[in-house]
């Protein structure tokens, strides 16, 4: 299982999803779900370039996709 790193974000109180869309935007998640979705790459390099676990990936994926289209 892959555990997500602390940064200590959450006790600034600048953690959560909206800091991670403000960290990488949309367009990296989308393309790393979208790379992982065609066996591309893994999972676990998806988490190495971003150390987000892989459900936080596809959910600012999906943020992205309903904000600014497929």
């Amino acid at each position: 299982m892959i555990e997500e790193e602390d940064e200590g974000e959450e006790n600034s109180g600048g953690g959560g999803i909206s800091s991670q869309i403000a960290r990488f935007g949309y367009l990296l998640p989308n393309m790393l779900t979208a790379a992982v979705d065609r066996k591309a790459i893994s999972q676990f390099d998806a988490y190495r370039l971003t150390n987000l676990k892989p459900s936080t990936i596809k959910q600012i994926a999906a943020i992205g996709v309903n904000r600014l289209g497929p």
